[in-house]
């Protein structure tokens, strides 16, 4: 057995961008949450259905992902707009 396989640097690359991924993910909830004291329950959806729009932008239709990128944060951008003014947003005072 080799002393330096291919699976166990295959495993903590991705180990690595997963954690990066996640730690992203909870900055900005805690930017949000810390800054202007809203609790905002579809974070973690918008950013899904981003992720999602890149993707399926990329390996579906053929888009090039620096052309799919800006397209996804379009697509997080109107559900941010949508979800503001139906007001899914609390005040932390107000939950508490």
């Amino acid at each position: 057995m080799e002393i330096f396989d291919i699976f166990l640097l295959e495993a903590v690359v991705n180990g690595i961008l997963l954690g990066g991924l996640l730690a992203l993910l909870s900055l900005g909830l805690n930017l949000i949450f810390g800054v202007i004291d809203v609790v905002w329950i579809c974070y973690a959806e918008l950013i899904m259905i981003g992720m999602y729009a890149v993707f399926m932008l990329h390996t579906q239709q053929g888009w090039p992902l620096l052309a799919a990128m800006p397209a996804g944060i379009a697509v997080m951008t109107n559900g941010i707009s949508q979800a503001w003014r139906q007001g899914s947003t609390r005040k932390a005072s107000a939950i508490q």
